[in-house]
């Protein structure tokens, strides 16, 4: 089955396998960026997300080790932890604390 989710920005995403991709909110508004909800593929990891959102929404951050939290399950991701961690389930909010 296909589906079809656009962010709020109106950008579509197309998925082919839902259990491939985890809907999430990720909160910038920390460092002056926007709350986005996406379909996010499970192996991508913290730092390849927010290197892809900051080249399509061209925000200029400068990702060094960015940290973000599960603000559901009060859990921490680093850079190299992937979204399709134990803990980031449909849903859930990660807020980047850290570039």
């Amino acid at each position: 089955s296909t589906i079809i989710i656009s962010d709020q920005k109106g950008q579509v995403i197309k998925m082919t396998n839902q259990s491939n991709y985890v809907q999430i909110t990720l909160d910038l508004s920390r460092l002056g960026g926007p709350l986005l909800d996406l379909a996010v593929p499970r192996q991508l990891t913290v730092k390849r997300l927010l290197h892809e959102v900051n080249q399509s929404y061209q925000l200029g951050y400068e990702l060094l080790s960015p940290i973000c939290r599960n603000l559901e399950y009060e859990t921490v991701l680093f850079a190299t932890d992937r979204i399709g961690n134990r803990s980031v389930r449909d849903g859930v909010t990660l807020q980047l604390e850290q570039l």
